[in-house]
């Protein structure tokens, strides 16, 4: 069963990481990364999906917990991913952090 909850949380991430990229790739405002910029969307309430890198996370607790509180405060869902698989590491390119969001802020 562990493993099995395991693949889908794999799987989650994967859909997550792949959905952000073909925002990315449509470049129509629906995405930020990096942490000022995700900061930004976070404050004007546009996060959807946050995702974090759990490496990010360790090395930048307090920021970190600060966004991920702020982003669920803001009725959005907080992803912590395993920056050792692919997933994570795709989000390390964009920064380790980044949301989809829910409307432009631009």
């Amino acid at each position: 069963i562990k493993n099995i909850v395991q693949e889908m949380q794999l799987v989650k991430e994967i859909r997550l990481v792949e959905t952000l990229f073909e925002e990315l790739g449509k470049d129509n405002g629906l995405i930020a990364y990096g942490l000022e910029e995700v900061n930004k969307a976070i404050d004007f309430g546009a996060v959807k999906d946050l995702l974090v890198c759990d490496d990010f996370m360790l090395e930048n607790r307090e920021e970190s917990e600060g966004i991920m509180q702020k982003t669920e405060k803001m009725k959005g869902n907080v992803h912590l991913l395993d920056a050792g698989n692919d997933a994570g590491k795709k989000l390390a390119s964009l920064g380790r952090v980044a949301a989809l969001l829910r409307f432009k802020i631009g």
